[in-house]
This record gives C-alpha cells, structure tokens and sequence, in this order.
C-alpha cells in the first residue's frame, strides 16, 4: 500500500515540477526491503541502468526518469513481465505525448515519463 501511494506521489510530482526527488526514490528501496515479496534482479535493474545511460543524451530524457526506471527494473518489475511492462510504459507514454501537444500544441518542453513508469506498475 505504501508502496502503490509513494508511485502515485511520485508521478505527480513529476507531472507537476519536472523533478523526481532522490528521497522519494530511496523510499522505493526502502519499502522494497521491508515489504517481503519485492526480490531484487540485479541484472535487469544494471541493464536498465546501462540502457538509460546510454540514451540519456540523445533522446533527452531526465536522470530521475532514469534512476526511476532502474529502482524499479530493480525491484518491482518481475522478469517475466519486463517486456510487457516496457510496451505498457511505451503506450502510456504516447497518451501523455496527445495530451502534451494537446496542451501546448507543441512538442516542445518536457514531458514526465514518471507518470507512465510507475502507471505500468500500478496496472499490472
């Protein structure tokens, strides 16, 4: 429940401020290691990791984005769900794209992927 309530904190406030804080990202981890049913895969959060760094640059997404991804490649996503998830997060994405060109009737600025990095949890 803890955990469900910090997601949704989190992808408000990204939505709202462009910034997920580094605490609120530590709270996953912590909750994580409390809750007992939240194993960790090394490997699928590393490679989360390595993949985001990589196109942090060219693609222009933010380092919480990334650091977001990688807690819960880390400890939330089951490995049999990774590649479900990731299409997911792709579909919520591109929702929150309309509805930023929507608004702003550009592509310009930023868009928080929080909301769908944590939605794809959340749903599932």
């Amino acid at each position: 429940m803890a955990v469900n309530a910090l997601m949704v904190w989190i992808a408000i406030h990204d939505l709202r401020f462009h910034r997920i804080p580094n605490l609120a990202l530590l709270g996953l981890i912590i909750a994580s290691r409390i809750t007992p049913h939240y194993e960790a895969n090394v490997v699928q959060g590393c490679l989360t990791l390595l993949v985001g760094l990589l196109i942090y640059r060219p693609l222009r997404i933010g380092a919480g984005d990334i650091k977001l991804a990688a807690v819960l490649a880390l400890f939330y996503i089951p490995a049999n769900f990774l590649v479900s998830y990731w299409r997911l997060v792709a579909c919520i994405a591109l929702i929150l794209a309309i509805i930023h060109l929507i608004i702003h009737r550009s592509m310009k600025g930023e868009i928080a992927l929080a909301p769908a990095l944590c939605a794809a949890i959340l749903l599932s």
